[in-house]
């Protein structure tokens, strides 16, 4: 291989390792895709309604899902829960989402849902609300395999944002049967779409 061309190959890595690192890390969500054997709800806030689950929407072994159960009850239920830190003046505008596949509609008449929801914060802690809540996600409710992204896109940061609380939630209104959803790769970031992650790179 010539030295241009080498140079040339090795610009065109740095670009493309660079372009991913930087759309990686505006990803502010920590452990969202539940990595770990057989999954793992590290870095969240649980409830009883919130379980690991090994099925992972990249079919990877060593990572898994959030699994939501309305364990039977009507009503909506918050599964997991997590406050991040995320300031309107570095990011205006954001997207959010996540993969969502449900495995049990049984339970799912009228305005049962599987969602995912932002709501924005003027402290750090996620205290004091500010601005509208941000809700993806499938209502009314049905069967969906395998997982389907759903997203926001190009959405406005509140003026006085300095925080979010992501919240993934399950609802049944059936007086029988569940509703189960689960839930993987959640973002929040700077940008228009969700995070691209570069899967594989290789110059000879």
């Amino acid at each position: 291989m010539k030295t241009l061309d080498r140079i040339l190959v090795g610009l065109v890595t740095s670009f493309v390792l660079g372009t991913a690192g930087t759309a990686a890390a505006q990803n502010v969500v920590l452990n969202p895709d539940f990595a770990g054997t057989g999954g793992s709800l590290t870095s969240w806030t649980t409830t009883a309604n919130a379980s690991a689950n090994a099925t992972d929407w990249q079919a990877v072994a060593t990572s898994g899902s959030a699994q939501g159960d309305a364990l039977s009850a009507n009503g909506n239920k918050t599964v997991i829960t997590q406050c991040v830190l995320f300031s309107a003046v570095a990011n205006p505008s954001f997207g959010f989402g996540g993969q969502i596949s449900v495995t049990n509609a049984s339970g799912a008449t009228g305005a049962s849902r599987a969602q995912i929801t932002a709501q924005f914060f003027s402290a750090t802690n996620c205290t004091t609300a500010v601005g509208a809540v941000f809700t993806v996600g499938i209502s009314p409710i049905a069967t969906t395999t395998p997982f389907a992204l759903f997203a926001l896109t190009a959405q406005t940061t509140p003026a006085t944002a300095q925080s979010a609380l992501i919240s993934i939630n399950v609802q049944r209104l059936a007086n029988t049967g569940n509703t189960v959803a689960l839930f993987d790769h959640i973002f929040l970031g700077a940008g228009l779409t969700a995070p691209v992650e570069l899967q594989h790179f290789q110059a000879e």
